[in-house]
């Protein structure tokens, strides 16, 4: 399919970081954060985009220190990338 998300810059972070991500045609897409045992942590997005290239701050102030997986789902398919987050 051609979608992409990329690992967020910084990684690892304390307060944020940013996520961004590519995608080949208009759609709708949901980036989700999860901590290690699965929880959502967070709903970054859920809406339908323009194709080409996204960018999404996140705020981890709130979180504690940890590994969290940031989700991408666009088009019936999955991307996931790792975040550690240290405070």
């Amino acid at each position: 399919m051609g979608f992409e998300l990329s690992e967020p810059f910084p990684n690892p972070f304390n307060a944020s970081t940013v996520l961004r991500f590519k995608l080949p045609f208009a759609g709708d897409a949901s980036l989700s954060v999860y901590d290690i045992e699965g929880h959502m942590v967070a709903q970054l997005e859920d809406r339908s985009f323009k194709a080409g290239k996204h960018f999404v701050t996140i705020d981890a102030e709130k979180w504690t220190s940890g590994v969290y997986l940031a989700r991408l789902e666009f088009g019936g398919e999955t991307r996931t990338v790792k975040m550690v987050v240290v405070k």
